[in-house]
């Protein structure tokens, strides 16, 4: 242990333990320092037994069997030793003693015995002079004898105790043989001289006679003190004593003519006692002399009988004649003046003061007890009010108990009344029946008056709530679901309610023990501290809140779906500076909360914290990403459950109201296709009392309804025993009879197609236009002829129109006088002049038209040659070119499937990739948000205006010519680098933006309420201006989080147009 040995064995260390090991096959033995803690004691320590045998401390003190010897031979035990001890009382060999093996105690000087032992105690003067006193032992009694100069005759005490038969007797404890001279004098205490002797036997008594201050005969059995006697220990008389005077005490007397004190040396009074009295009882002169007084029926007549124990004095001692003057305790009757009438006559105590009984207590059944004299204390020596009960009990015990033993059964019971006031007025708001408070005093909560006649129950807590049984444990304050008709859980089902932080009022007790996660005290009604979060947007006072993605948490309520409650404050101070960062919902230590929801608490959590399943769920409903995050925090809840959908609602004025105009894809469903169809373009709207329109729609599983009234119905089945309506359009009627209502003409009219299944006859048949599979007549017959002859006058007419189109089409594009130009106008009544024919129509030649040819059905062409242009819609095809008069051209919309152009030179996935397989010439302007190479050659790069890019990233960039540009920007942490305006519309989907740029304007899609900028010249310093480029219907742009690499626009409610926003970064 040490690497510098003093000694030729040296064992060092800084703790304890480092020790030198001498052990055998059954016992180890250390030797070492520091036994415990550092005190650098020497040790003999036996391992095996785990104990200190020898111990040497730092002052030289020894200890055997001790650790801590506080001597300089200190030994736990018994000593033993085979010869003699010597103790030397100096550092000569002169002084001291010597412990003698042969029993005796010796002087180191002359050897001589100091206290030997041989059948006795003999002590002996150390100069051997012959002085010495010794206790003898033999059978008959032991003996005490002093020796003057070797010789026993001056000076001889003797005593003994022996033994007869195996009883002890006492036989001359103390015998003088010359004069007993106690003290310095013979006139000190007890003096005997002559022949008289003072023997005492037997039991402290006096035994003979027994002179003090002469020797007189003082008689048989009696102690006469001409002087003072002193008794230090006691004193036993068979006779009389007087103390203080010399007449005759008579027989078992004690009197005496001073003070007494028993545990008092200085008393005061003829009995002071420094102490408890125990007695079997007191006695008295008289009722009015001294403190303590009275008796049965000691004081008043026997009307009164007034019993006085204890007054404070002499001075207030009480009046026969009219128990006046009344101090202090005692016993009486209710008849007595000076008690209160408490009631029913009766005996009881009182206590008294002033002349008059404050306190009185019956003591016969069914009398009253009074306390009056001022505030009352159970369990407190300082009562504040009038009956002050205080304890410190706990497990649920009460300190006050209540408790009318009558059956319940038999007869009606009441517990406990509280009355307020002495007049006819109804305790109001201010009159409390009890009320409740902390240890401060604070008030919890109480009963007081409504002023009406009723109670009004006040709480610190705002809320009905009750215990539930749940499957989990939760949290105050999050949203509880039933679901399987028995389960409470915070994760599925059917809402009922939320978890109270402080319910005021409580059912279901016997579930009280907070202990048992097993319950929770769910909130029915009322307000409450609620978890929520702003996945769904700001909430503001009023805003219904149902459930979120997040276990028991909720949001603001923007879609018809169950809630519970409304919101009664706002989310809209929550941000990053306000709510701390936690690294999960887990992680969260919510604040005490007393039900008011005092500190506001929010938290910023991280969307990458949560389980995969919730995670991925608030990616996908509200396009995040795993790098976001949300806030939660508490907010106070009116607890309502109850439906909120947004389309539906009453007004004020009681009016439903509707604005439904009719969806085309209802319309194609019904078979009305047309564009200006009038049904289709007509709008349909329901107005209140005032003309007020509405937009709500309503959405019901089922609903019962006496009278429906609206402009527009839409259903699959309408199933009814009667249907009237002034006109009617469908595709089909299927009927057994169509009888004319008696109210209208006996004509049906058919604007559409009438289907009979089989046989019509009918006198007359008139139709503008028939459309017949097969039509069997003996004669057809026109206003212009015959069916033959206008046919072929037709064909002809429109295969000489037909060749005249084709010989005037040429090569350019049409113009405005072309016939492709004027196809928006075109519009011919089908039913006017146009034949329909169900069936093939085969031509062995040619059909040649010369007007228009229009097809309602499909048509299958084997081959289509169109020599001039090709219409569809509104786009045009002709020679080597595509256009649209739209705006727009959408080329594979549904983005299903890859577009290959030009042999694979360029392809263009669904993914929205695009594979460019030769080179590519930009003549214009290159915009990108990022452009990742791996090599940029180039002669010489040339930029007439700016280069502009988000990021341009490279592995390798040469130019082996010249680089060319206006202006180049460069993002620098100072400088300003303005995005290109093609940026803006970058978000208009995602409402995501990145760019490197410190200026740009950004483009806030219709609908969104936030936008995203990545930017990395962003610092913890950065300022933002935003700038809005329109209408933003009254509201605020502005910055709602600004982090390390980006910063976010926000606005509270989405627009219903897009919206460009200029922004700037300024560092």
């Amino acid at each position: 242990g040490t690497t510098s040995p003093g000694r030729t064995l040296q064992i060092g260390g800084s703790s304890t333990g480092d020790w030198l090991r001498i052990a055998s096959d059954s016992r180890n033995w250390d030797l070492g320092v520091s036994y415990s803690g550092g005190d650098d004691k020497f040790v003999i320590y036996d391992a095996t037994a785990a104990q200190p045998r020898l111990i040497i401390d730092t002052t030289g003190n020894v200890g055997i069997g001790d650790a801590s010897p506080d001597a300089k031979l200190d030994v736990a035990g018994t000593g033993r030793f085979d010869s003699n001890v010597y103790v030397s009382m100096d550092n000569t060999t002169n002084h001291g003693l010597i412990l003698s093996d042969d029993g005796g105690i010796y002087d180191r000087n002359d050897g001589y015995a100091s206290l030997a032992f041989s059948n006795g105690i003999d002590i002996e003067d150390a100069q051997d002079t012959g002085d010495h006193l010794t206790i003898t032992l033999n059978n008959s009694y032991p003996e005490i004898w002093s020796y003057v100069n070797g010789s026993t005759t001056l000076t001889e005490f003797r005593t003994g105790i022996y033994n007869n038969g195996g009883t002890f007797y006492s036989e001359n404890l103390i015998e003088a043989r010359s004069n007993i001279n106690l003290r310095d004098s013979p006139t000190d205490y007890i003096y005997s001289s002559g022949g008289t002797r003072v023997r005492i036997a037997d039991d402290l008594g006096v035994d003979g006679q027994a002179y003090f201050g002469g020797n007189a005969d003082p008689g048989g059995w009696e102690v006469y003190a001409n002087g003072q006697i002193y008794v230090s220990d006691y004193l036993r008389a068979d006779g009389g004593i007087h103390v203080g005077g010399s007449s005759d005490p008579g027989t078992d007397n004690l009197i005496v003519d001073g003070n007494v004190g028993i545990g008092d040396a200085s008393p005061d009074a003829k009995l002071d006692v420094e102490g408890t009295i125990y007695a079997t009882g007191y006695g008295r002169d008289a009722h009015n002399e001294g403190h303590l007084i009275g008796s049965y029926n000691s004081v008043g007549g026997n009307s009164a009988k007034s019993n006085p124990i204890y007054t404070i004095g002499s001075n207030y001692n009480p009046n026969d004649a009219s128990l006046g003057n009344m101090y202090g305790i005692g016993y009486s009757h209710t008849n007595a003046s000076f008690i209160t009438d408490p009631g029913p006559d009766s005996w009881g105590m009182y206590i008294a003061g002033d002349g008059d009984a404050r306190n009185f207590i019956a003591a016969t059944s069914g009398g009253s007890s009074y306390f009056n004299a001022g505030n009352v204390g159970i369990g407190t020596a300082n009562p504040t009010k009038k009956l002050h009960v205080y304890n410190t009990i706990g497990s649920h015990t009460p300190v006050v108990k209540i408790q009318n033993y009558k059956d319940v059964s038999s007869d009606s019971v009441r517990g406990m009344t509280i009355t307020l006031g002495t007049n006819s007025n109804n305790p109001g708001n201010d009159d409390d029946f009890i009320v409740f408070s902390k240890y401060s005093a604070t008030p919890l909560g109480s009963i007081d008056g409504s002023g009406t006649g009723t109670l009004r129950y006040n709480s610190s807590g705002a809320d009905f709530a009750e215990y539930i049984k749940t499957s989990e444990i939760v949290k105050k304050g999050e949203i509880l679901f039933i679901k399987n008709n028995s389960t409470i859980n915070k994760h599925h089902g059917k809402l009922i309610g939320i978890v109270s932080t402080t319910g005021a009022f409580v059912g279901n007790n016997k579930h009280t023990n907070e202990e048992d996660d097993s319950y929770a005290l769910m909130s029915m009604m009322g307000q409450v501290p609620t978890i929520t979060t702003n996945l769904n947007g700001i909430s503001q006072a009023g805003d219904p809140i149902t459930s979120s993605s997040l276990p028991g948490i909720g949001m603001k309520a923007t879609k018809a779906g169950p809630t519970v409650g409304q919101a009664l404050e706002s989310t809209e101070h929550w941000n990053k500076q306000s709510c701390p960062a936690v690294s999960s919902l887990a992680a969260i230590n919510w604040p005490e909360d007393d039900g008011t929801n005092p500190t506001k608490p929010c938290f910023k959590v991280p969307i990458s914290s949560l389980d995969a399943e919730t995670k991925a769920n608030i990616i996908s409903q509200y396009n995040l990403t795993e790098n976001d995050y949300f806030y939660v925090g508490k907010i106070m809840v009116f607890v309502n459950v109850s439906w909120y959908d947004p389309d539906v609602y009453l007004t004020n004025t009681g009016q439903l109201q509707i604005d439904y105009n009719i969806d085309p894809n209802t319309l194609a469903s019904l078979g009305y296709t047309a564009t200006k169809n009038e049904i289709e373009s007509a709008t349909y709207s329901l107005t209140d009392q005032l003309g007020q329109q509405v937009t709500r729609i309503s959405q019901f599983a089922q609903l019962a309804s006496a009278k429906i009234k609206t402009s527009f119905l839409s259903a699959t089945n309408i199933i009814t025993k009667n249907l009237v309506a002034e006109n009617t359009k469908t595709k089909n009627i299927k009927t057994t009879t169509i009888s004319p209502l008696s109210d209208i003409t006996d004509t049906i009219v058919v604007n559409g197609n009438l289907d009979i299944a089989n046989t019509l006859t009918t006198t007359d048949l008139q139709a503008q236009t028939a459309t017949i599979s097969t039509l069997y007549a003996d004669n057809i017959v026109g206003q212009h002829g015959s069916f033959s002859d206008l046919l072929s006058n037709k064909i002809s007419s429109l295969r000489a129109e037909l060749t005249q189109i084709v010989s005037n089409i040429g090569n350019t594009l049409p113009g405005e006088s072309d016939t492709l130009a004027q196809s928006d106008n075109w519009y011919t009544e089908i039913a006017s002049d146009s034949a329909t024919i169900h069936g093939n129509l085969s031509l062995s030649n040619d059909m040649i038209i010369h007007g228009q040819l229009q097809i309602q059905g499909q048509t299958q062409l084997a081959s289509a040659f169109v020599t001039g242009t090709f219409s569809a819609g509104q786009i045009a095809l002709h020679d080597n070119l595509i256009e649209t008069t739209n705006s727009d051209l959408y080329i594979q919309p549904s983005a299903i499937g890859t577009i290959h152009l030009l042999g694979d030179t360029m392809l263009i996935a669904d993914s929205g990739n695009i594979t460019i397989n030769a080179n590519l010439d930009i003549q214009g302007q290159l915009s990108s948000q990022q452009i990742y190479t791996e090599d940029i050659q180039a002669t010489t790069a040339s930029f007439s205006s700016s280069l502009m890019a988000n990021l341009i990233e490279t592995v390798n960039a040469s130019i082996s010519g010249q680089l060319t540009a206006n202006k180049i920007n460069i993002a620098t942490a100072s400088s300003t680098i303005i995005a290109d305006s093609a940026m803006s519309t970058l978000a208009t989907t995602s409402a995501k933006l990145e760019t490197n740029a410190t200026a740009g304007t950004a483009t806030l899609p219709t609908n969104k309420t936030e936008l995203v900028i990545f930017n990395h010249n962003l610092t913890d310093n950065s300022m933002v201006y935003l700038t809005p480029q329109g209408s933003t219907n009254n509201q605020v742009i502005y910055i709602k989080e600004k982090a390390d690499d980006h910063f976010t626009i926000a606005i509270d409610t989405p627009l219903n147009n897009p919206l460009d926003i200029n922004w700037w970064i300024i560092n």
